[in-house]
Order: structure tokens, then C-alpha cells, then sequence
């Protein structure tokens, strides 16, 4: 049987580049049977338009309103929840989807019975969808980071088996993508498709910034001036709450494997999630080691540091460059 395909969108005040995509969702060559609206209570006239898009539009479009705002993460969850595809594809209001888009994805799911999550490159583009060259997976390896960092929630699709194990969305997530398509990697269930289906449209008032959006390639000369102006920039004296926030997420990355693994063992998947179980205890001692050392004066971090490296404790991490980020900072 053919799977159904939703597309969840999280709105708010997108109405400038909001028909675009809506014309590159009407354009696909495998249109969705449905899209779910969630908007968070624009104010530029973004709804109306989606409801003139509505009536004309070849599939259901089904609009909700936030009674109140719910920012960006729970809005996309929002979406998520009241989607009914088989397969739920997210997508921001300002991008633009190359026509094979939904095609190639779900192609990818039936190639790939073991991926719960599909999530594909996307062509970095200027607010007038210019391409500047880069992709945002050639960027994260230009930068000698592992596939697993790529979690662009506006690359992904789902099949509906992990939303029922991923939804709802912990308090101490992150963000929606980092736990949704974060938490697959971690599980070991992403396919990654290498070619670009979409623009990413960068225009100065994007929700999501990082480097790996940059919109140029980066390559080794920029990984360096990167790695080494992070080794020698002082923090704010945040660095012990920047760890309690990853020590929250990557406790309850555990709590929700531990709550489904009688759902993941239904799916086949029991072995990975123990697997990750291990793993993610692993990481948050050396997390709590690495909280212990950022309390302690740097003149005084040497012995610690030194005993985390003996333990292996910084392979969760960059290696040497965090060893040597721990004594510096």
C-alpha cells in the first residue's frame, strides 16, 4: 500500500517568502495528501494567505491557529501532532523544495526499512534563493564534523513509528530538530540522502544560525581559524550551565529510550537502543567530569583533565581539542 505523506509547517509572520514554498509544495512531482498549518499568531497577514492557498491548493490544507503563542519548537510539535501521514515531512515557511523532493524521500524510506527518519542535503541560497555554492552537509564535513550532526528539522521526514516514540517533546530539549532527528541519529535509525533537495534561504532573520549554515563552503583553512579561535576564547563564565543543559537533554534522551524500548523492540530496534543506553551513561559522565573541571581554577585543571583523557572519557567529544579546551578556558 502507497503511504500517505503529510507535511507539518510551523508559521509565524512568514508571509513574505511563504508563497514560494507553498508554490514548490503544489509543484512536486509526489504531492502530500495533506498540509498541516500551525500558525503562532502572525500578525502580517500569513494566514489569510493560507487560506487563499487553501482554497485552490491539490491536496487538503488544514490550518490551525495558536490561541496563544507557543514559540517554535512547540508549534512545530503542534504540527507534528495533528499530522496523519504515514510519513510526516517538516517544513519552515521560508524555504523552497526542489520539485523530486517528496518523491526521493519516500523512495529513500522504501529503500530503507530500518531508517525512521530520512533527512536530506539542502543548497544554501540568499534571501533571493541565489545559490552561494554551499550545502549544508558539504559544510558540516568541510568542517570535519560526523554526519550525525546534521539534524536540519527543515530537511527531515519521519515515518510515524518515531513520532510515537519521539513526541511529546521533553521540556529540556534543545530544540525541536535536535531532539527529533538527534535523537534518531542517536538510535542509529537516519538515512541521509547526499543530494540537495531544497533551498535553504538565508536572509537575516532565520530562527536556526550556525556555521554549517554559513552561506559559503567551508573547507580546512576555515575549520582551523574556527578550532583555534575556540581554544583560546575565554568563556563568559557560563560554562558550567552550558553543561547542565546538555547533561538535562542527554538525560532525557535516556528517560524516553528507557520509556519505549518495549516499543523499539516491537520494531526491531531493542539492540540499538541498549546500545545507546550505554553510550549516552558513558557521555554524561564524562559530561559531569568536564562540569567538575570547569568549576576548578584553570591553574589547577591539569590532574582532572589528565584523568578524563586516561579514562577515554574525551572520545564523546573532539579528543584533544576539548583536553585542551578544559586546560585553557
Amino acid at each position: 500500500m502507497t503511504a500517505t505523506v503529510s507535511v507539518a509547517m510551523a508559521t509565524y509572520n512568514g508571509r513574505a517568502y511563504l508563497p514560494e514554498q507553498l508554490a514548490s509544495l503544489a509543484d512536486q512531482t509526489r504531492r502530500p495528501d495533506e498540509l498541516v498549518v500551525c500558525d503562532d499568531g502572525s500578525t502580517d497577514g500569513t494566514v489569510e494567505l493560507l487560506e487563499q492557498f487553501a482554497l485552490t491548493a491539490p491536496f487538503k490544507v488544514r490550518i490551525h491557529r495558536n490561541p496563544s503563542n507557543l514559540g517554535v519548537m512547540r508549534n512545530f510539535e503542534k504540527a507534528l501532532s495533528l499530522s496523519e501521514g504515514d510519513i510526516v515531512f517538516l517544513s519552515d515557511q521560508d524555504d523552497v523544495w526542489l520539485a523530486e523532493k517528496i518523491g526521493e524521500v519516500v523512495q529513500a524510506f522504501e529503500e530503507n526499512p530500518g531508517a525512521l527518519a530520512v533527512i536530506n542535503d539542502k543548497l544554501v541560497a540568499d534571501e533571493n534563493l541565489v545559490p552561494t555554492g554551499a550545502t549544508m552537509l558539504g559544510n558540516i564535513r568541510g568542517f570535519g564534523s560526523p554526519d550525525s550532526n546534521f539534524v536540519a528539522g527543515c530537511c527531515s521526514a519521519f515515518r510515524r513509528d518515531w513520532l510515537a516514540i519521539a513526541l511529546p517533546i521533553p521540556a529540556a530539549a534543545i530544540a525541536h530538530d535536535t531532539w527529533l532527528v538527534g535523537l534518531a541519529h542517536r538510535l542509529g535509525l537516519v538515512s541521509i540522502s547526499d543530494k540537495p533537495l531544497q533551498y535553504y534561504r538565508r536572509h537575516g532573520s532565520n530562527v536556526s544560525r550556525n556555521s554549517y549554515s554559513e552561506p559559503r563552503r567551508i573547507g580546512f583553512a576555515q575549520r582551523l581559524a574556527s578550532e583555534a579561535a575556540g581554544l583560546f576564547r575565554r568563556s563568559s563564565g557560563a560554562a558550567v550551565d552550558v553543561w547542565q543543559i546538555f547533561l538535562d537533554s542527554n538525560r532525557a534522551e535516556s528517560r524516553r529510550i528507557e520509556e519505549r524500548l518495549a516499543e523499539l523492540d516491537r520494531l526491531g530496534f531493542g539492540g540499538n537502543a541498549r546500545a545507546a543506553l550505554d553510550r549516552l551513561r558513558e557521555q554524561r559522565q564524562a559530561m559531569l567530569a568536564r562540569q567538575r573541571i570547569a568549576e576548578v581554577a584553570p591553574a589547577r585543571r591539569a590532574g582532572q583533565v589528565w584523568s578524563l583523557w586516561r579514562s577515554g572519557g574525551y572520545r564523546h567529544f573532539s579528543g584533544w581539542k576539548s583536553a585542551l579546551k578544559d586546560l585553557l578556558q
